[in-house]
């Protein structure tokens, strides 16, 4: 089943996908469907983690934009690693609270427990690998006290998986695991998540998810954009092996020896 591509939210990776790309439901967006779909409806934790590029964020954010749209806050961080006052000052401009923001961390904290507790927000958290254990703490306290709790989707890579199994194992719903693809399955994904990927056959589909994506989503979108660049760059209709081998070396550098 695929998706028309419309257009893409504030947090959508989908913005930097190259026209008449289409939205592909793959395990990864199953995964997360599913996992967002129980977090909603039970108010409770959960984490979506794998490595980088297999589409974590894509599929979150996809999901979220029709389940939860209005209530998600997703917030951005003006620093690589924020603190639990970087924290605390997103989610005050977040949902929004009139005034100046208290002084005090527990006055700042007690204003953002009666705000989350006046909608069904979900909150939600990417790179979850750069929050320290005083943040995660933070964020344990909102969602422990009082009964209507925020939903809570924890993004992130196997560091971020591991620091949430030590800080918060007991609170959370389901551990969420996405995979890259497998081979069978990019041959299906490809060709219906871009239509330049059609008529190629699914040996070279094969050849060209072995020299550099290996199943991430990420790095196919990286080489369907080189691809279409070459197609207009030589004049081609169509991807064949020369343009290639050439969108291959151009992305990703020669293969790696095994």
């Amino acid at each position: 089943m695929t998706f028309a591509l419309d257009e893409p939210g504030e947090f959508d990776t989908r913005r930097n996908w190259p026209a008449h790309a289409r939205l592909v439901s793959t395990r990864a967006l199953r995964t997360a469907q599913t996992a967002i779909a129980d977090a909603v409806e039970r108010r409770c934790m959960t984490c979506l983690h794998g490595d980088a590029g297999v589409g974590k964020t894509l599929s979150a954010t996809s999901t979220l934009r029709t389940t939860a749209r209005e209530q998600m806050i997703w917030p951005r961080f003006p620093v690589p690693r924020p603190t639990p006052r970087n924290l605390r000052q997103e989610l005050f401009r977040a949902l929004p609270l009139r005034g100046p923001m208290p002084y005090q961390p527990s006055a700042i904290e007690s204003l953002l427990h009666e705000a989350l507790a006046r909608r069904r927000y979900v909150l939600v958290f990417d790179d979850v690998q750069y929050l320290n254990t005083d943040c995660l703490h933070l964020i344990r306290r909102l969602w422990d006290v009082g009964d209507r709790r925020p939903a809570v989707v924890f993004i992130g890579d196997q560091r971020g998986y591991e620091k949430l199994r030590r800080e918060l194992a007991a609170r959370m719903y389901a551990w969420n695991r996405i995979d890259p693809l497998r081979a069978d399955e990019v041959r299906t994904a490809m060709p219906a998540y871009h239509r330049a990927w059609a008529n190629v056959p699914s040996t070279l589909i094969d050849k060209a998810d072995a020299h550099g994506p290996h199943g991430r989503m990420r790095s196919w979108v990286q080489l369907t954009k080189k691809c279409l660049q070459g197609m207009q760059r030589f004049g081609k209709d169509r991807i064949d092996e020369p343009l290639l081998d050439w969108a291959l070396l151009s992305t990703f550098g020669l293969p790696r020896e095994h």
